[in-house]
């Protein structure tokens, strides 16, 4: 049952990132929920914080980046609960055509229904690469 609701719940969450609807989703965040993304880039580094991972999902938002959830795996009771989210991600160029895609895992800390904590585990070197080429593109304009 608990794996249908948070199956649902990743979804829905998502789904609302890629509406640019932040409130709703960060509703489900402590107050001083952190997320660990990993890699040397511009998004590389730990959010602490509802207002640095509002932050973070309106960069993301603003890059034109979609999610979508594979799959959401549940362990654990509601005082102290894994979440597992599988997604990809892509964002589309100027021209239309994939600018951007990548894979991760994200592992959510859950405790009594709001998250505190997170850890993304993606191919670093994709993100970085295309952090590079926005960075190019910025320096061009």
């Amino acid at each position: 049952m608990r794996s249908l609701l948070f199956t649902w719940v990743m979804r829905w969450a998502y789904r609302l990132q890629n509406e640019g609807r932040f409130e709703p989703v960060l509703r489900l965040v402590a107050d001083d929920a952190t997320l660990v993304f990993p890699g040397a880039n511009r998004w590389g580094g730990t959010y602490n914080g509802k207002a640095q991972l509002r932050n973070f999902m309106q960069e993301l938002y603003r890059l034109g980046l979609q999610f979508t959830v594979h799959d959401v795996l549940v362990k654990g009771w509601p005082w102290n609960m894994s979440v597992v989210v599988v997604i990809s991600d892509r964002a589309l160029g100027a021209d239309g055509e994939v600018a951007y895609a990548n894979r991760a895992v994200e592992i959510w800390r859950v405790h009594w229904f709001k998250i505190v904590s997170g850890e993304l585990f993606e191919d670093t070197e994709l993100a970085t690469a295309w952090d590079k080429r926005l960075s190019a593109q910025a320096a061009r304009a």
